[in-house]
């Protein structure tokens, strides 16, 4: 059986009185997806929410905004209402305008910025920039790993879980919001490390890394 689709329409303050119509609809139990669109029925923009405990919906999942062309304009993941990962800003040609990345907690820890020829302009808080995670038990012999790692235009990445004795898994990747590890709980001490790539060369250009913990 289909969810059903809830649809509101809100009037919004405004000189022209424009009228805005959002849509609300359910992917399960758990998730919602929120939909705005302009008078004239164009898709402004999504976003993904979560049901908590006493039944109010926060961010998480992906927002996504689009120009009236419909080229998206802004792209950001959430995780329980805070921006995390890579964020990013396109010119309404499609070139990136700015790229940002975010920490669990919302806060915006590097960026670069762009002309609408992909030309880099500025980097901000280099030193900001490694990997962050979120570790999950799964049982009481393994442990979920997540890492968010920035992206970064016209280059791929390789993220690598170690331990001092060897590499336990690695993923190649260019554009994903995380990476994903399982591993035993016995693992003490980690790393984490993320070789970038130039896209046409394939030249290893930078490495992050990040040591931590499961205790």
């Amino acid at each position: 059986m289909r969810p059903l689709v809830l649809v509101l329409t809100l009037l919004l303050c405004s000189c022209q009185q424009q009228q805005q119509e959002v849509r609300i609809f359910p992917t399960d139990d758990m998730h919602y997806v929120k939909e705005w669109f302009s008078e004239d029925g164009v898709l402004e923009y999504r976003q993904s929410f979560m049901k908590t405990s006493n039944d109010s919906l926060i961010e998480h999942g992906l927002l996504k905004k689009f120009y009236p062309s419909g080229q998206k304009k802004y792209y950001a993941n959430f995780h329980r209402g805070n921006k995390i990962g890579t964020v990013y800003r396109f010119f309404e040609n499609g070139a990136v305008q700015e790229v940002w990345f975010y920490n669990p907690l919302g806060k915006a820890l590097y960026g670069l910025k762009y002309d609408s020829l992909g030309n880099l302009l500025e980097e901000l808080a280099r030193e900001q920039r490694y990997p962050q995670i979120i570790l999950k038990d799964l049982d009481p012999n393994l442990v979920e790993v997540k890492v968010y790692s920035v992206n970064i235009p016209n280059r791929k990445k390789s993220v690598f879980l170690s331990n001092p004795e060897a590499i336990l898994d690695s993923t190649i990747n260019t554009s994903n919001h995380y990476d994903l590890f399982v591993i035993p709980k016995d693992t003490s001490w980690l790393q984490i490390a993320v070789d970038y790539f130039d896209s046409s060369s394939g030249e290893l250009i930078e490495t992050d890394l990040e040591n931590f913990r499961l205790e």
